[in-house]
């Protein structure tokens, strides 16, 4: 037996099926009942499509005698074209299930096929078995489903079982559902870490056709080593359902998940900390529907910090996304893979060169690209990270805020505020990906900051360096490719930079000047210091930056000393006579403000 697709769709049939048995009962017939005795279908295939324009093709089989009786009365005559008496109910005109009773129902090898073209989707379900037991109105029934279901996008195949009671009331359109149990195991490309198990539950379903909303209490979730519980309400659920709900997961232990993520197994999972990812929770507000998907609010622990915000996704094809996140006391660097030795890394680097030496593209062909650009001009973006106590890459922000908005293939991020080592920076980043070669302009003003906690947390060990610094960028910064390098060689702008009572290590340049010939002509042999450093009171100078190259013609440098001497012009380093330094002493206290009991050393390079 075979049913055409209606006008408008392939040339598919609707539906066929191999074999089928059923009996009705006829005695019962005679009181507009329909008791119907075991239904038995083999071989089934249903073909499902939805056109670009929204109509599907199951439409014109499921218009129900009221969608008929509704469009004669608009036109005041009854289904046959005739008049009808308004008086007359629609139920003495129809035959209603709601009297429908059968001994139970068996689908065997059955296969339907489920095609989106408006959403470019396919699903085929294939090897389908369902044997649901006797039907009574008001009775409950229990029933159990299996097959394979197959996805070309995205890409997956899942094995799938499904099981629960229920209660049907036809005549009213509402039924309700219990102890629904769904098992999937999955596998393929767009299965996260390859494959995985997953299991939903529901412990009651509320369904009303009419009204075309359903709702489901005792909601559970595992997947991963994860388990949650939530509930939802769903309404239109005949055609583009709008759900929402709420999923609340208990602690688990996050490298469990990240190893099944990964594939790899948790003694495996190598991160800095190897404490890290023990103890996750997270409760989410979700909603979904046509065209939207979105978080109202999420809050989530990981481990010691806190995580809470929200999220919107809308568009079909073109996506916009907004989103707000607070952070508070992460450690990211934590839960970052762990540094790679030597050997691993040269190991990595001859394995990079082997791939590529072999006429296959390299795996690290993008490893160093900074922006994706092909996602950044397709991105609409909106949004805003704040941060209290963060750690990152090694620095510590005690504050940080970075609204981004991306549009058009131009991503801007800013202004950024940010509290960091006794300081403060303000700035903003632009990045333009609509030509060839990205372009990045950077602006920023860093005020106060502390040299020496700042660059041994950059660098990972104590740094000699020391002092109060600031910078602001004159003109951007502005710099064009997709790697570090690019953006160096080809950067240009101007930096005007200054540090306060600080130390630069590598040089004494006091007695370096002291040390020199016209300074001892002067001086005679006065005694300095044997310490490798330079104690100074302030450095100043502007940086011009062109084609990645810094030239600074206005350095500044004044370190103090309680023993006046005459000036003592110097150059330095006499083996670089590109940049040379006009060394002096002058009158200063702490190389700052005029003070004639003490001096201070002043160069200047040029």
């Amino acid at each position: 037996m075979r049913l055409s697709n209606p006008p408008g769709f392939d040339d598919k049939p609707f539906s066929s099926i191999q074999a089928a048995r059923v009996s009705v009962k006829l005695l019962p017939l005679l009181a507009r009942k329909v008791e119907v005795s075991r239904v038995d279908l083999q071989g089934l295939e249903l073909h499902l499509v939805k056109r670009e324009d929204g109509r599907n093709s199951w439409a014109d089989f499921v218009s129900g005698p009221e969608q008929d009786q509704g469009a004669a009365a608009a036109n005041g005559t009854d289904a046959n074209g005739t008049g009808a008496s308004p008086a007359e109910p629609a139920s003495a005109q129809s035959w209603g299930l709601e009297n429908l009773s059968l001994d139970g129902v068996r689908l065997r090898d059955a296969t339907i096929t489920w095609e989106d073209k408006l959403l470019g989707t396919h699903y085929a379900f294939s090897d389908m078995d369902v044997d649901v037991k006797a039907i009574r109105p008001g009775q409950p029934c229990d029933f159990e489903a299996s097959c394979l279901l197959q996805s070309a996008k995205p890409q997956y195949d899942a094995q799938v079982k499904f099981t629960g009671t229920a209660v049907l009331n036809a005549g009213e359109g509402r039924h309700i559902f219990s102890n629904l149990s769904l098992k999937v195991a999955a596998k393929g490309k767009d299965v996260p870490g390859g494959k995985g198990d997953f299991a939903f539950g529901l412990q009651e379903l509320k369904v009303d056709s009419q009204r075309q909303t359903a709702a489901g209490t005792g909601l559970t979730v595992a997947a991963y080593g994860a388990k949650g519980t939530g509930q939802f309400q769903a309404a239109n659920i005949n055609n583009d359902p709008d759900v929402k709900g709420r999923l609340d997961f208990a602690d688990f232990n996050g490298r469990e998940l990240s190893a099944a993520l990964t594939g790899k197994t948790a003694e495996k999972l190598v991160t800095a900390d190897v404490t890290a990812y023990q103890h996750i929770t997270a409760s989410i507000e979700f909603k979904h529907g046509r065209g939207y998907t979105e978080i109202p609010t999420f809050t989530a622990s990981l481990d010691d910090a806190r995580v809470e915000g929200r999220f919107r996704s809308v568009g079909l094809e073109k996506k916009a996304y907004s989103f707000n996140v607070q952070i508070t006391g992460l450690d990211a660097d934590r839960f970052l893979p762990a540094k790679k030795t030597e050997a691993e890394q040269e190991a990595a680097r001859k394995a990079e060169e082997a791939a590529a030496g072999h006429g296959g593209a390299s795996p690290a062909a993008h490893k160093d690209d900074l922006f994706p650009v092909d996602k950044l001009r397709a991105m609409k973006l909106d949004g805003q990270i704040t941060a209290e106590r963060l750690k990152y890459k090694g620095l510590r922000f005690a504050y940080l805020k970075l609204p981004m908005m991306a549009q058009d293939g131009v991503l801007d991020v800013g202004p950024v505020e940010a509290r960091l080592y006794d300081g403060s920076l303000h700035g903003s980043l632009r990045v333009d990906v609509q030509g060839d070669r990205p372009v990045t302009t950077l602006s920023a003003k860093l005020s106060g900051v502390q040299q020496k906690p700042l660059f041994s947390d950059i660098s990972g060990k104590e740094s000699q360096y020391s002092g109060l610094m600031s910078a602001e960028t004159l003109s951007p910064l502005v710099g064009q490719g997709n790697t570090m390098f690019a953006l160096k060689r080809g950067l240009v702008g101007r930096v005007r930079f200054s540090v306060r009572d600080g130390v630069f290590p590598g040089v004494n340049m006091l007695h370096v000047v002291q040390s020199s010939s016209k300074a001892r002509a002067v001086l005679g042999d006065a005694p300095s210091s044997a310490e490798t450093a330079t104690r100074f009171g302030s450095i100043d100078g502007t940086a011009a930056i062109m084609n990645g190259v810094a030239s600074i013609n206005d350095l500044d440098l004044k370190a103090p000393s309680c023993a006046p001497m005459a000036a003592a012009p110097w150059t330095w380093p006499p083996s670089r006579p590109t940049i040379p330094c006009a060394c002096a002493w002058c009158p200063a206290a702490r190389g700052r403000a005029a003070a004639p009991a003490c001096s201070a050393l002043w160069c200047r390079c040029a």
